[in-house]
């Protein structure tokens, strides 16, 4: 929820995206998100999948990968809160998504 929070006063929305997906349907979300940062989550089976197609989604996406993982926590705990600058949010309008959520059958 925190992280959802934030993307919003930067004047970013989040794109959601289900947390089994790996390969394909992993690389074709992360893709039409047109994301710029992806927050990974420290489970070991998600960070495996996400790994495993690390050199496509940095290298041919380029996307930068986040794991929020224990020591990442600690650290950004650490950092003073700051309120972030309207500036960010200057172009945004009523009728930009506030999320993307994305999904699969099983």
């Amino acid at each position: 929820m925190f992280a959802w929070a934030a993307t919003w006063a930067i004047g970013t929305a989040p794109a959601m995206i289900n947390y089994s997906l790996g390969g394909e349907g992993l690389i074709h979300c992360l893709k039409v998100s047109d994301a710029k940062v992806v927050l990974v989550d420290g489970d070991s089976e998600l960070r495996g999948r996400v790994e495993e197609l690390r050199e496509r989604i940095e290298g041919e996406l380029g996307m930068r990968i986040v794991v929020i993982d224990d020591e990442l926590k600690a650290k950004i705990a650490g950092i003073a809160p700051k309120r972030p600058d309207p500036e960010l949010r200057n172009n945004i309008k009523g009728t930009d998504p506030v999320m993307l959520v994305f999904t699969r059958y099983a």
